[in-house]
């Protein structure tokens, strides 16, 4: 998901510079009065890492102004989308799209678009196509409210087909995805065991090289000159075995954190549903 922008501008009136004002479609809801732009996101993922950009959702007061907006006036919060398709006749449907998130060494995310109707069963394919296709304007005869009348009639029946596609899908893609996930882990897994045999095996070959500098030093008659380089040597030896001591428990921490994302996450999210028209190419502007 993306982010969304809005622009607050100073009030006219200073004793008015809190009053409630309009933002976007009608919807009303208390801004900050200096001239700035607001980016606001619905991923979690995006807010984190970036710092000029606010997480949106319930509690929210530009979210919970625009669910009390769309509660007052029904319908207001619903899309209807007019598309073109080889088709004889205009018919009513509506377009589910699916996030398929899969966790494990890897992310991924996918757009899962169901396309349902009262004469169309459930597709992936038509989905797709609705998705790509540009937006148009609406025919003579389309009324959005009419459409979102017809479309409620009978939403719960599509929306379980619609899940029902998507679930199967779901299950398709997990048996392909663990077995890359398996790959990657082999793959991480050895690539990690390598590199700490080798910086391990360095990390060795530095602490028995100042260790038996530090005892042949030793062994030398005491003198001021003993005394002053004896203990620079230990304390390199001293290094050298902490520096051995991170390295093993960097390895061990390593390749726990692997073995814990081994396990793979696996969620389908509803993340939007539209009203769908689909008109016939030659029918209207």
């Amino acid at each position: 998901m993306g982010s969304t922008r809005w622009r607050s501008s100073p009030q006219q009136d200073a004793s008015s510079a809190q009053e409630c004002r309009s933002i976007g479609d009608g919807l009303n809801t208390s801004l900050p009065a200096e001239n700035r732009t607001y980016y606001v996101t619905f991923d979690p993922d995006l807010a984190r890492t970036r710092d000029d950009v606010e997480l949106i959702g319930f509690g929210h007061r530009l979210f919970d102004a625009a669910i009390e907006e769309s509660l007052e006036e029904p319908g207001r919060g619903a899309c209807v989308r007019i598309v073109r398709s080889e088709i004889e006749a205009p018919e009513v449907g509506a377009l589910f799209n699916y996030e398929l998130f899969i966790g494990a060494i890897r992310e991924d995310r996918s757009l899962i678009p169901v396309y349902v109707s009262g004469t169309t069963k459930p597709s992936f394919e038509l989905g797709a196509e609705i998705l790509r296709a540009s937006p148009r304007s609406a025919p003579p005869g389309i009324d959005d409210e009419q459409i979102l009348n017809q479309v409620g009639a009978t939403l719960d029946e599509w929306a379980q087909a619609a899940e029902d596609l998507a679930t199967q899908a779901l299950v398709e893609r997990k048996a392909e995805r663990v077995a890359e996930q398996d790959r990657l882990y082999e793959a991480e897994h050895a690539h990690l065991s390598k590199y700490f045999e080798h910086k391990t095996r360095e990390l060795k070959r530095t602490l028995r090289h100042a260790a038996q500098t530090r005892d042949r030093i030793a062994s030398f008659p005491e003198d001021d000159s003993r005394r002053r380089i004896l203990p620079t040597w230990e304390k390199r030896v001293e290094g050298a075995g902490d520096a051995l001591t991170q390295a093993e428990q960097e390895r061990t921490r390593r390749l726990e954190d692997l073995d814990g994302r081994r396990k793979t996450e696996i969620r389908l999210e509803l993340v939007q549903a539209a009203a769908i028209v689909r008109v016939p190419n030659h029918v209207g502007p």
